[in-house]
């Protein structure tokens, strides 16, 4: 089933880059010069909201890897984490193509790549799940 799991694999990466990446927005973007004006609080709940997205993402990554390494592809497991990413994947491509985000430092186009590139991904490794 190796048609299956390069598809999964593939998505499982470009999610762990999305959560390395977001530990590296606020130098990129320079969030601190406008964060300096802030309360204490509210700047700290930003960069630590950013920085739990970052672990989150990365940790989904590892764990649709480990999915798509250790479970049964015909299990429900399987395909209910698939499904899950093909959604969680699809919203955030809507939400960029509504909001688009990282013109200021010319990476839409490489941010809309990943989002289209991972919904393909999953939904690919969902649907193969149910050739036999």
């Amino acid at each position: 089933m190796l048609f299956l799991k390069i598809p999964v694999f593939v998505g499982s990466i470009t999610t762990i880059i999305c959560g390395i990446f977001h530990f590296f927005l606020p130098r990129l973007y320079g969030w601190r010069k406008y964060l300096k004006t802030l309360p204490g609080d509210f700047r700290r709940g930003v960069l630590a909201t950013n920085y739990f997205l970052g672990i989150i993402l990365f940790s989904i990554g590892i764990f649709s890897y480990i999915v798509m390494a250790f479970i049964n592809p015909d299990s429900v497991i399987f395909r209910v984490w698939m499904s899950m990413m093909v959604v969680m994947w699809f919203f955030r491509l809507l939400y960029h193509l509504k909001h688009p985000l990282g013109k200021a430092l010319k990476l839409y186009t490489p941010m809309s790549a990943i989002c289209y590139l991972s919904v393909i991904c999953f939904l690919e490794g969902f649907l193969l799940t149910f050739l036999k």
